[in-house]
């Protein structure tokens, strides 16, 4: 089987630039744990609520975040009762740490999604993937 990869690109764009010439940080060394990290030994349970603002002006915080309690071998269960502005930039990031998690044989759930996210997640096509993997997650 092929293996993916998923990455996300954070960075500032220049307003004065064209839109094909928007400057791109380079990635982070970081991003490369979430990704290929080898599995913790332990797996600990620890909700982590997710901001209310989850746009992609917190991704790269949250990134950090999250990329250390995988690292660390803890079930990752998100808590998104909270989240009031959610977007694509955050949903993708979710979706790596889901996809992580799957290839550790980690659980990792969503619970008390808000509709923000319920929103997002259905007009991107992710929903079913994102709110209902490990089959406790449900939207508020």
């Amino acid at each position: 089987m092929a293996q993916e990869e998923f990455v996300i690109l954070l960075g500032e764009e220049d307003s004065n630039a064209p839109a094909a010439e928007a400057s791109v940080a380079a990635p982070a060394e970081e991003f490369v744990i979430l990704l290929d990290e080898a599995p913790g030994e332990t797996t600990e349970s620890a909700s982590l609520p997710l901001p209310a603002s989850a746009t992609i002006a917190q991704v790269s915080a949250f990134y950090q975040v999250l990329a250390e309690h995988i690292e660390a071998g803890h079930e990752v269960v998100l808590d998104g009762a909270e989240v009031e502005q959610f977007d694509t930039a955050f949903a993708q990031l979710l979706m790596a740490a889901s996809r992580k998690c799957a290839q550790l044989s980690r659980p990792y759930r969503i619970v008390e999604a808000s509709p923000a996210m319920v929103n997002v997640c259905e007009r991107i096509a992710v929903a079913t993937q994102l709110l209902q993997e490990g089959g406790d997650q449900h939207a508020a």
